[in-house]
């Protein structure tokens, strides 16, 4: 009698398992002991399965997209600096990368949430916040946020934006290098007082820099490097949003973006778009075909497109 292959859902709930009892147990008090026969966990293991099919087609390697699934036990929060010289300088170069890296996030992430988009997305320097963002909403909601001045990351914010098991992806530049700190150290010794020495796994933190300025480079360094937080935090590396939108990049980048504050394999990764095209466009060729699904994601049932 042949051997039965496991299925694509089996192979990623035991993924999520295995994560759950290691390298996060931090989060495992969020889900059932047994993830194998819940209700819950099956259905979300349906979707990532899906996603994962999905993102092979587009160029993703199986073992890459299979930890893209990790995904669908996190809810993403979007935290985004849109200060008004990003509309301004190089030649608005800067808010046309903040819009494509908000539709490929949204893209990716709508194939594995739970309700299908990004639940809210902030902005600091408006009051005006949006939930349930799906890629095809990101030009309005650029377009109706102002220069109003907002508190930067103050409680209100945070407490509100920071769900549980959660992560915020930043888009920032020249925030005071206290506040950020001041707020994510907060929130660390609270869920530590909740939940015991890996309390703060339940939130991380990664975030990404558009245009060049030293002090947010340095920021962001200090933050990524830090002795107490460093470990709940990932900054990718300057330029890194403007080589994701190159087709030969985006699956060396966009990945870290999502996991590199959750994975110790993302958060010590250096995409590859920093060391060698060449092999960049090696890694893209030899992807893994085998989780692939016939279906054309190019338009969702919903009228959103892909932004791959």
């Amino acid at each position: 009698m042949p051997l039965s292959l496991p299925t694509p859902e089996e192979i990623i709930t035991k993924c999520w398992d295995d994560l759950l009892k290691g390298e996060k147990s931090g989060i495992a008090r969020f889900f059932p002991d047994k993830l194998e026969g819940d209700p819950k966990i099956a259905e979300a293991s349906v979707k990532a399965a899906e996603m994962v099919g999905k993102i092979m087609q587009h160029g993703c390697m199986k073992e890459t997209a299979i930890q893209l699934s990790l995904l669908a036990l996190y809810d993403v929060v979007l935290l985004v600096d849109n200060i008004i010289s990003m509309r301004i300088e190089d030649n608005g170069e800067q808010i046309e990368t903040l819009k494509k890296t908000l539709k490929s996030i949204a893209s990716v992430y709508r194939l594995v949430a739970q309700i299908g988009r990004i639940v809210p997305v902030k902005f600091l320097n408006s009051n005006l916040s949006f939930r349930e963002v799906g890629p095809t909403k990101v030009d309005e909601i650029v377009a109706k946020t102002s220069s109003e001045t907002n508190p930067l990351l103050n409680n209100s914010v945070v407490g509100t934006a920071l769900l549980m098991p959660s992560r915020t992806v930043l888009q920032i530049e020249g925030e005071p290098q206290w506040l950020l700190r001041k707020v994510m150290k907060e929130k660390a010794l609270e869920l530590r007082g909740k939940y015991g020495p890996k309390g703060p796994q339940a939130v991380a933190y990664q975030f990404a820099m558009i245009g060049t300025d030293t002090k947010a480079i340095e920021l962001l360094k200090n933050l990524d490097d830090d002795k107490e937080l460093g470990e709940y935090i990932d900054c990718m590396p300057s330029g890194s949003l403007d080589k994701m939108q190159e087709p030969a990049d985006k699956w060396n980048i966009l990945p870290k973006l999502f996991l590199g504050a959750l994975l110790d394999i993302w958060d010590e990764h250096t995409p590859i778009a920093f060391e060698s095209e060449s092999e960049s466009n090696e890694v893209l060729n030899g992807r893994d075909t085998s989780l692939e699904t016939e279906e054309d994601c190019a338009v969702d049932d919903d009228g959103d497109e892909d932004f791959f």
